[in-house]
């Protein structure tokens, strides 16, 4: 979970896996609710059921603001931007909200080019305001988020993707695709979080 672009050593990595299944129990804690290891509500349920809920629930367009789902379903509140005190208590409350969107079906990628501080302010302030469906319990649908598509909302060029993300062949392809565009150079993300981040 630290900012290191790299670890050095296994035991970095076991030691950063032992932290997320604290901040994990924690969560639970938190919330009243036990947080299965695959981290979402999915018990069994035909899954013909599950997806017609799913659509169900698209289409009759029942949304609201992530944060709201996250006080709903799991009765967590992030604690506010301004009262995050310390490199610490920043590391320790951007996990748990990754964990609490992950226990919903909110999957978070592409996070590697944003500093734990600048991560935790776009989650608060770009992603929780969005509104999402709200998908009926067990019904096994999931949603993903690119962090980078958030950062490049405005921004035709897709310049953290292609910066960051894009393989050589996609660049290529864009490259083809808009020659008179130039691409950003690329460059490896400075961080190194996506690789431990909760994943269905």
């Amino acid at each position: 979970m630290p900012d290191s672009h790299e670890f050095p050593n296994d035991d970095d990595a076991i030691d950063k896996a032992l932290r997320i299944a604290e901040l994990q129990a924690e969560l639970a804690q938190l919330t009243g609710e036990a947080l299965h290891p695959h981290l979402a509500e999915d018990d069994e349920i035909d899954p013909a059921d599950s997806w017609k809920a799913g659509l169900d629930a698209i289409e009759a367009d029942h949304s609201m603001p992530l944060y709201d789902i996250l006080q709903l379903r799991r009765k967590f509140i992030p604690k506010p931007l301004a009262r995050i005190q310390g490199s610490i208590d920043l590391l320790e409350n951007l996990w748990l909200l990754l964990y609490a969107l992950a226990s919903i079906r909110i999957f978070i990628e592409e996070t590697d080019h944003l500093s734990d501080a600048e991560l935790y302010a776009l989650l608060l302030n770009k992603l929780l305001p969005q509104n999402s469906t709200l998908l009926p319990i067990n019904s096994n649908w999931n949603c993903r988020y690119s962090i980078c598509d958030i950062c490049d909302e405005h921004d035709p060029r897709q310049t953290c993707y292609l910066r960051y993300y894009a393989d050589e062949s996609m660049r290529a392809e864009i490259a083809h695709e808009y020659p008179g565009s130039p691409l950003p150079p690329k460059e490896e993300p400075p961080y190194d979080r996506d690789a431990f981040l909760p994943s269905f």
